[in-house]
């Protein structure tokens, strides 16, 4: 079995003991775990999804297990009476629900209510607030107005090079003019991912950011789905390819 399998086939015992175990979890009243239990099982859907992609083959089922899981999520909130707190420790989930959205073109079910507080305390994070901002193109809402501000944090350490170099790179195609300046910026961007193997800021993120070994096994969605945003239909890995 090849490492992609491998990879996959752990992922999927991995949400089979995760949903194995949440019924313990729930049925003791501890529902903050429960609810960091199902955004890890989302995001090994995501992640599953991902290797999929990277394999050439349809991630569409795993994306959608992962939409129906967020649903259960954003039920769970509404039912457990969940605190900012334990939200705000899974907030990235919700971008990647986001990504998941628009790539399928299928609404997902959100915690509208909540969101603006998760986004208030994850853009703390300069990459994070800058995730904003693309999501904020992708789904047609302004995205410009002090985007320099989360750059210059981004920048303020030297060890975030490639991301500041990386998130430039996205908001350029989203302004690209098309032709041989967008064929150049999806050139970089290819680059820039496959930095991330042998780049410090991303080897200590989670799989679906594809830093240190998980480099060959998955792909850049934020790419992808600018790629689609934008409706360049070039050859690509990270290119979305099941509309």
């Amino acid at each position: 079995m090849e490492q992609s399998e491998k990879n996959i086939h752990f992922n999927e015992l991995a949400i089979a003991d995760i949903a194995r175990i949440n019924i313990e979890v729930i049925a003791r009243g501890d529902y903050p775990l429960a609810y960091r239990n199902m955004a890890r099982s989302l995001q090994k859907r995501f992640d599953t999804g991902l290797h999929r992609w990277r394999r050439k083959e349809s991630p569409i089922a795993d994306m959608k297990a992962a939409l129906g899981t967020s649903g259960e999520m954003v039920t769970a909130i509404r039912a457990w009476q969940l605190d900012d707190e334990t939200l705000n420790g899974y907030g990235d989930v919700w971008n990647l629900v986001s990504y998941m959205s628009f790539l399928l073109g299928r609404p997902a079910k959100l915690p509208d209510e909540r969101l603006a507080r998760i986004r208030e305390d994850r853009s703390q994070y300069a990459d994070v607030a800058l995730e904003y901002r693309i999501l904020d193109a992708l789904e047609g809402r302004e995205w410009r107005e002090g985007l320099e501000e989360p750059f210059d944090r981004l920048a303020a350490n030297k060890r975030q090079a490639l991301a500041v170099e990386s998130y430039r790179t996205y908001f350029a195609l989203l302004e690209a003019g098309g032709g041989a300046e967008t064929e150049a910026l999806v050139l970089r961007a290819e680059t820039h991912y496959a930095r991330r193997a042998r780049d410090a800021f991303y080897s200590g993120g989670p799989t679906y950011v594809g830093g240190g070994p998980d480099n060959p096994y998955v792909v850049d969605f934020t790419l992808g789905a600018i790629l689609k945003k934008i409706g360049w239909d070039g050859e690509s890995i990270h290119r979305w390819r099941c509309d």
